[in-house]
């Protein structure tokens, strides 16, 4: 995957609405591989006393990296759409540590991608939640470079 696809690919889906509101952001970005987090932020708290998170924040950060990553697998890179995601919710999210995900792709072919990841706070190897997902292409980005199609 080329520099210019990886800075595309990572820009646009920061700037989503969701990612944007929840503050989602890329640590890496690789070809069919990559890892986002997401930092604290008391507006993102739904249990004031326990001080947690909503479940559905790790599933929105799973889904969006399993996604980026399996058109990260095309060397021209494809918008994909989500057919399926198993997702296991392990343990609580606290609302005070930055909540991190990991996604690689290990399988992939014309049509479809097929994602494994995990989300973790603090130590990678005490995950809070898993997922396996499926992804079907939809066809390359237009890549827009400096006001030009490429």
């Amino acid at each position: 995957m080329s520099t210019s696809l990886h800075n595309f690919m990572r820009q646009t889906v920061e700037n989503l609405p969701h990612c944007k509101k929840l503050g989602l952001r890329f640590e890496g970005l690789s070809q069919g591989q990559g890892c986002m987090f997401l930092q604290p932020r008391a507006e993102l708290v739904c249990n004031k006393e326990k001080n947690l998170l909503h479940s559905a924040i790790v599933t929105t950060l799973l889904d969006t990296l399993c996604g980026t990553v399996a058109s990260s697998v095309y060397p021209e890179g494809r918008t994909v759409a989500t057919l399926d995601l198993r997702l296991d919710h392990l343990r609580s999210i606290k609302g005070d540590q930055t909540l991190y995900g990991r996604a690689e792709c290990f399988h992939f072919n014309e049509d479809v991608a097929y994602v494994r990841s995990w989300a973790w706070q603090g130590d990678e190897s005490h995950k809070i939640a898993t997922a396996t997902g499926t992804f079907k292409t939809n066809g390359t980005f237009q890549l827009q470079l400096d006001g030009e199609s490429s």
